[in-house]
């Protein structure tokens, strides 16, 4: 903190970012066919740090309802994909993912 007197005889009080670290909350939706929400959030937390230095950054993936949904909701509630074997129609055996939340 940096005290300076005015003009006035009156005292300022100068709060600099080293005192107070600055906190950036970054929720961004995906970029259609390039970015997922959390690789663009990841993007902006990591550019804050380069640009600002000491910032504190929260970095939470969103999303419309469209691409990426999915994602940006296993991230929220701490889920998984999971891969397993399947057998049979429509597209016969193989490897098949599903997504869930633990609940």
């Amino acid at each position: 903190m940096v005290k300076y007197k005015s003009n006035h005889d009156s005292y300022c009080i100068l709060i600099t970012t080293s005192e107070v670290p600055m906190k950036l909350i970054f929720a961004s939706d995906s970029f259609k066919g390039t970015l997922s929400s959390r690789q663009t959030a990841v993007l902006l937390g990591e550019a804050a740090r380069e640009v600002f230095g000491q910032c504190e950054t929260v970095e939470i993936p969103v999303a419309d309802g469209g691409e990426g949904t999915t994602e940006a909701v296993l991230s929220a509630r701490k889920g998984e994909t999971k891969y397993v074997e399947v057998h049979g129609p429509p597209d016969g055996a193989g490897p098949r993912l599903f997504r869930c939340t633990g609940e």
